[in-house]
Order: structure tokens, then C-alpha cells, then sequence
């Protein structure tokens, strides 16, 4: 039987780890002075080489020839543990061995002295899946283990390991490998293996991976006989992925309000075959990385360069809120689209709904609302004397509640918005106060500063309206309210 990939390319120095870089310079610098910590806790997502560091580090201590702390990987000890041989590293799997009678024979053993080595590496993977009594029996041996004994506690799940085993280790905090870093990496064991594959095909399946090197491995060994000429195209058609430029071209298409070519988009993505489900799932990726580079928050995600460049470009035509939104709207299509009779119909719904939240801002004076406090729009009824001055009456403060009433009559959620708002009056400049910008958003769209215009029309006001939001403007009970009528407001 063949052996698989992740297994056989399972790097065997700190120099070929992929990422990490942080980690390994400790790590090595702590092997090459001779302060080798008693226990270490490697915490991180699947696949960013937690494993791999552990049994390197196992590896290196007991190297009979280090070269400035990597092992030599030539001497008896080195070939004994790359055969498997290595009878004084014990590896255990927490998930199948989670009892307290489990962590009480370890600890019976652990004063026999190193068979071979100088140490003894007990490394505990997935250690977060040990019972309550199990770290229990093991937290007073973490605290005073042998000196020949040195724990690797490795999880995914860092929340789950008790804060008094945290304390009593050394802690290290895997990142998701970068994009880059994979694709690199991947493009190296391809050319080992022949896979004729280029380089955009290498990247799609970097960005597959998701942070994770092993599973860009076994995407690259699933596909390594595929043929030859291997490309982006072909991947996406096999694998089964929609390809993360077709989503960010889905993405565009909606944020420039163009809900037509992004339907059709949609409906061509489905015939052509792939998963609507896996669509939207990319499709949630792509707008957390999205809100990630609003917030300058890429490096936690992996983002390479190529795609943060793409993506700054259509962030800047987003704020925060709205990005959030549209994350949230996915989030729940996602929810829907595996029950749907029609899977196509709860992307379209979002489209058009997101074009109306999205879009809205390239279309108005909005564009430049992160600087502005406000924004002035002329209503009302038009001058009609001859000389061009006003006809019509001014507009007093008193009106308002008026106005407000007229509005519930045909929008009563637009109303009640209005109606929790602060007014001030200035000749015939009217401002209009809110508690959040969200909901200075909402009273600003087209087609309520339409109602607005026509009810100020049919009172014979003549006036220029500017939208504020001050936070002052209610009580947090007010809000709590407000907060209902617009969570309504935003589904209509």
C-alpha cells in the first residue's frame, strides 16, 4: 500500500516546517543553550504542524549530533524514531485514551529512567479530550515531573484545557499557515512527484486548504492523477469548489448593484454543476476575509497578497456595518439553501437584498459617509414666485409629530424610526437626529426619502434636511425598542 502523502512528506527538521517561524527560532534557540522546558502546550488549528514540531523537538533533544539544534537525522537515535523505533518517545492519543486510569499508568512509568535517550517526549495529542479526572491525575506531574521526562501537550481546542494545566506549561499559538506559504510548499512536492500542475491550479488548491498544510496536501495528492496539464479551470470542475475568483466576481457584481448579472451568475454556477451550498459556504469565507481587510485584520486569516489587493479594492466601497450585514444574510442563506425546494432561490432573495443594502452607497452621498457627520438633501414643495423665493411656509418644530404620524400611516416602521429621532430647526434647515448610524442608513434610503419629500410636499414645507447621528438621542430603553422595529425594518 502506497503511503500517503502527509505522512511521507512529514517534515523532519525545524527548518522544514512550513510557518511557525516564531516558534521554531524558541524553540531552537532553547535546544541549542540547553533550556529545554519540562512541558510544552502547542495550541492552534488542525494541520499548522503542532504534530510535527512536537516530534521534532522530541528528535532534537535527544540528537546525539545537533547542528545548532536541529537534529542530525543520521545517528541511532534519529533513524530509530523516523522508523517508528523510538521506544523512549510515547505518543498518546487523548481522544481514545481520555480516563483517569489512562493518565495513572503514564504516571506509573514515568520514573523509569530513558531506555536510550536522555529524555523521555511524552507527547499527549488532542489533550483537551481528557476527562476531568484525567487532568487532574495529571496536573500535580506537570508541576513536578522527572528531569528525564518532557511533555508535548498538543489541542485544537485550547478553551477546553483547565487553566491550572495552561499555567504549568510552556504555551504556543499555532497561526493557519499563510496561502502563500502553502502554495510553496505544495509546488515543491509536486515537482517531486511529477504532478504536472501550474501555478494558478497550485494556488487554488493553497486557498482550498484553508490555513491548513495537510489539507492542501491530500487536496494535491487527490488530484495528482488526474493527467497532465493540470489547471485552476480543471480543479474547480473536479473538485467540486467554486473557484474564490468567481465568488469575489459574484461579490463585485452585487456591491455595484448589478442583481440581473449576479442572478445569472448564480443560476449559471449551479447548472455548470457545482454545490449551492458550497457556494454559499465560499461565499462566507470571502466576506469574513473581506471584513477581516476592512478591519486591517488580514494576517489572521492567511491572506495572501494577490487577494488582499482585490479584496482592499472592494472593501473600500464598504463600511464595517455593512459588511456584518452581509456576513449575517449568508449565514442564514446558508441555513436555508439545504432545506429549499429551489436551492437557487435563497441566493437570489440575498442578491436582491443585498444590492438594496449594498449598492446603495455607490449611488448616493453616502460614498464618503466614514468622514462625514451628516448629510443634507433639499424636500418638500418647490418655490413658485416669480422672483424664485419661497412661497410655502417654513417648517416649525412643531410640525414634526405631524409628520411623523402621516408616515406611519404609510410606513409604519419608518415612522416609528422617525419618531425616536431628535429634531432641530434652523430657518428652513430641519436636522434629524438618530441614536445609530444604522438607523440613519435606513430613514436615508431612496424610497423612504421619497415618503419623506411627498408628506413634507402635501404640508406645504418647503425645507433642506440634514441626517445626524448622535448617541445621546435616547435612553438605552428607547434603543432597546427601536432596536425591534428596525431588526423588522431591515428584513422587509
Amino acid at each position: 500500500m502506497q503511503q500517503a502523502w502527509y505522512r511521507k512528506y512529514r517534515p523532519q527538521t525545524f527548518g522544514e516546517v512550513v510557518g511557525q517561524a516564531q516558534i521554531k527560532t524558541t524553540l531552537l534557540n532553547q535546544i541549542k543553550l540547553g533550556k529545554v522546558a519540562h512541558a510544552y502546550l502547542f495550541a492552534g488549528p488542525r494541520g499548522t504542524g503542532k504534530t510535527s514540531l512536537a516530534r521534532i523537538l522530541a528528535r532534537a533533544v535527544n540528537c546525539l549530533e545537533p547542528n545548532q539544534g536541529e537534529p542530525c537525522g543520521k545517528c541511532q537515535n534519529c533513524l530509530s524514531q523516523a522508523k517508528g523505533q523510538m521506544i523512549d518517545l510515547i505518543e498518546i492519543d487523548a481522544a481514545s485514551h481520555t480516563g483517569v486510569d489512562n493518565i495513572r499508568e503514564l504516571i506509573d512509568k514515568l520514573n523509569l529512567a530513558p531506555a536510550i535517550c536522555k529524555y523521555k517526549v511524552y507527547v499527549i495529542d488532542e489533550v483537551h479530550m481528557l476527562s476531568k479526572g484525567a487532568f487532574n491525575a495529571l496536573l500535580k506531574t506537570l508541576e513536578e515531573p522527572p528531569s528525564h521526562v518532557i511533555f508535548v501537550l498538543a489541542t485544537t481546542e485550547l478553551h477546553r484545557v483547565p487553566a491550572t494545566i495552561i499555567s504549568r506549561c510552556q504555551r504556543y499559538d499555532f497561526k493557519y499557515l499563510t496561502t502563500k506559504d502553502i502554495a510553496t510548499w505544495l509546488s515543491k512536492i509536486a515537482k517531486q512527484e511529477n504532478v504536472k500542475i501550474d501555478e494558478p491550479a497550485i494556488t487554488f488548491l493553497a486557498e482550498q486548504a484553508g490555513g491548513s498544510g495537510r489539507d492542501g496536501l491530500s487536496l494535491l495528492e487527490q488530484v495528482a492523477n488526474m493527467g497532465d496539464d493540470i489547471t485552476r479551470e480543471k480543479l474547480a470542475s473536479w473538485l467540486g469548489f467554486v473557484d474564490w475568483r468567481t465568488v469575489l466576481e459574484l461579490a463585485e457584481l452585487v456591491v455595484a448593484g448589478k442583481a440581473k448579472a449576479a442572478i445569472q451568475l448564480i443560476n449559471k454556477i449551479y447548472y455548470d454543476g457545482y454545490d449551492l451550498a458550497q457556494l454559499t459556504q465560499a461565499w462566507i469565507s470571502l466576506t469574513r476575509q473581506l471584513l477581516a481587510t476592512k478591519l486591517n485584520n488580514q494576517d489572521t486569516l492567511g491572506i495572501g497578497d494577490e487577494q488582499l489587493e482585490k479584496l482592499s479594492n472592494l472593501a473600500a466601497n464598504l463600511t464595517v456595518d455593512q459588511i456584518s450585514w452581509w456576513l449575517r444574510e449568508l449565514m442564514d442563506s446558508a441555513a436555508v439553501i439545504k432545506r429549499a425546494s429551489i436551492p437557487q432561490v435563497p441566493l437570489e432573495i440575498l442578491v436582491i437584498r443585498a444590492v438594496r443594502e449594498l449598492g446603495e452607497k455607490n449611488k448616493d452621498e453616502k460614498s464618503d459617509r466614514g468622514t462625514k457627520t451628516g448629510s443634507r438633501q433639499s424636500v418638500g414643495a418647490k418655490p413658485t414666485s416669480a422672483s424664485g423665493a419661497s412661497a410655502v411656509s417654513k417648517f416649525q418644530a412643531g410640525d414634526w409629530a405631524k409628520v411623523v404620524e402621516r408616515i406611519c400611516q404609510s410606513n409604519p416602521t419608518l415612522g416609528a424610526v422617525l419618531a425616536k429621532t431628535k429634531i432641530e430647526v434652523a430657518g428652513n434647515l430641519i436636522k434629524i437626529k438618530f441614536s445609530k448610524e444604522f438607523y440613519k442608513d435606513a430613514a436615508e434610503r431612496p424610497n423612504n426619502i421619497k415618503l419623506l419629500e411627498k408628506v413634507l410636499s402635501s404640508f406645504d414645507k418647503n425645507c433642506t434636511i440634514e441626517c445626524l447621528v448622535d448617541a445621546s438621542v435616547e435612553s438605552k430603553a428607547e434603543a432597546t425598542a427601536v432596536d425591534r422595529i428596525v431588526q423588522v425594518f431591515g428584513k422587509a
